[in-house]
């Protein structure tokens, strides 16, 4: 005889006593079967159940054949009557957000003729899988009112065994794959569906639910949301940033997106500034350090530049190549070791070296046959690679 399932009959049931009817130990970890149990295992998209057995941590719960299985840190033995307890403020998470599915789900398809696909409720996240491509903003506003007017209204919610022959004259959100032992949940008056999960008694516990955010899934809509005491404390936290960002712009939520668009574009003209300022110290610097090289002109210029952004250093490199026609060699020390160098020769390619450097400065890289670049973590031989790529090059 399968597990006797306590929390279909009773889903508000903390605490039970049960016999043990086999019990696997491993590795002072216990897989428990028990005569029956209010441990809800992992499936139908909703995770498992967490609490105690006998004192000793219950950390996992599946099905497997019919039967719940339990894991559990310690070690029981078969016949052992024990005591079971559950984590209630796990258990009724999960009873919220449930509820809140088959309330959202049905108010979907009512509302934006959107049928579930499929759904998980996580420990952090919970989302529904919507077989439609797309859903204006105003519908989905209409879809979370819909929900949030059940919830209101307090609407009994019970679950009862069906047996296949009166399943026929159901309105049924979704057939049930199960051809007996069939559970449906109905919530008085607006949805029914086949589900062996733990849920509310009423839709007034379930206090509230939102649409959190949504993404596309296979040509598919996938809608991340929330419930109960969830949605109150997703709530509570937006509402401390909100008062956040309040003091730091200086304005009323009502103005924070005229606010933040005026930042972005004052941000954006500063970076355009700033770019033409870096190009045109960049240029400066570029021929300053081509006048004060010896024989700059199809010569080789080298140096270590440590005071500089390395995507700084990468571009004054071209812009000296290309002022002066010379082979350049730039690295830095610090904070990391880097190697680049550039040349217009066409009677040598870069890459060969590439091996031997990597060699010296412990390091990787690659590049072209004109240019080459390469980190590594060997900094104090840094000058003997840039001595190797002089010899390389000349």
């Amino acid at each position: 005889m399968s597990t006797e399932k306590l929390y279909w009959s009773d889903s508000y049931l903390k605490n039970f006593e049960a016999t043990i009817k086999s019990v696997e130990n491993k590795e002072k970890i216990s897989e428990v079967i028990l005569d029956r149990t209010a441990f809800y295992p992992t499936s139908g998209g909703q995770m498992h159940d967490t609490g105690q057995m006998d004192g000793k941590e219950v950390f996992h719960v599946v099905e497997r054949d019919g039967e719940i299985v339990h894991m559990v840190r310690g070690e029981f033995k078969t016949g052992q009557k024990i005591t079971g307890n559950l984590d209630w403020s796990r258990r009724f998470d999960f009873m919220q957000q449930h509820t809140g599915f088959h309330i959202l789900a049905q108010a979907f398809l009512l509302i934006a003729k959107a049928e579930t696909l499929s759904s998980h409720l996580g420990e952090q996240v919970s989302t529904i899988d919507l077989g439609i491509e797309s859903i204006s903003q105003q519908v989905l506003v209409e879809v979370e009112e819909l929900a949030n007017r059940i919830i209101y209204e307090n609407k009994e919610v019970k679950a009862f065994i069906c047996n296949p022959q009166k399943l026929k004259t159901l309105n049924l959100r979704k057939m049930p794959e199960a051809e007996e032992n069939i559970r449906l949940i109905d919530i008085d008056g607006f949805d029914l569906d086949p589900c062996g999960g733990t849920h509310t008694k009423s839709t007034g516990e379930v206090g509230l639910v939102k649409v959190l955010s949504s993404e596309k899934i296979r040509g598919n809509l996938r809608y991340e949301f929330t419930a109960g005491n969830r949605a109150f404390t997703d709530y509570a936290r937006k509402t401390e940033i909100i008062s956040q960002l309040g003091s730091e712009l200086t304005t009323g939520q009502e103005d924070f997106l005229e606010s933040i668009q005026k930042i972005k574009a004052e941000l954006r003209q500063s970076e355009k500034q700033c770019r033409a300022q870096s190009e045109k110290i960049l240029a400066e610097l570029s021929v300053k350090m081509i006048q004060d090289a010896p024989n700059a002109v199809d010569g080789i210029i080298a140096k270590v530049i440590d005071d500089m952004d390395w995507g700084q250093v990468r571009k004054l490199a071209f812009s000296v190549l290309n002022k002066s026609g010379a082979s350049v060699i730039f690295a830095q020390k610090n904070p990391d070791v880097r190697l680049l160098a550039a040349t217009k020769k066409t009677d040598i390619n870069l890459r060969e070296l590439v091996p031997e450097i990597t060699g010296i400065i412990n390091g990787k890289g690659g590049g072209k046959q004109d240019f080459i670049e390469i980190g590594g973590t060997n900094k104090d031989q840094v000058d003997t690679a840039i001595e190797v790529t002089k010899k390389f090059l000349k």
